[in-house]
C-alpha cells in the first residue's frame, strides 16, 4: 500500500520509483517479527552491556567549538 503511495512522488524525484519497485518486491517475503522464543541469559547480558554503553557514551550537552 505505501509503495503504490510512493509513486506520484516519481514526479519530484525519480528515486522513489525504485523505493517503491524494492517495497514491492521484499515486502511479499517479510519474515514474521515478533520472536516470542525467551532470550538465553548471555544474549540478556550482552543487552545490558549495550544499555550501560549506551548510557556511559551519551553526552547531554554537545562538544562546542567554543
Amino acid at each position: 500500500m505505501v509503495a503504490l503511495l510512493l509513486l506520484p512522488l516519481t514526479y519530484f524525484w525519480w528515486v522513489w520509483a525504485l523505493w517503491a519497485a524494492a517495497m514491492l518486491w521484499l515486502g511479499k517475503y517479510h519474515p514474521m517479527i515478533v520472536d516470542t522464543t525467551p532470550m538465553s541469559p548471555g544474549r540478556k547480558q550482552l543487552g545490558w552491556l549495550a544499555v550501560a554503553i549506551f548510557v556511559l557514551c551519551f553526552m547531554f550537552a554537545p562538544v562546542s567549538n567554543g
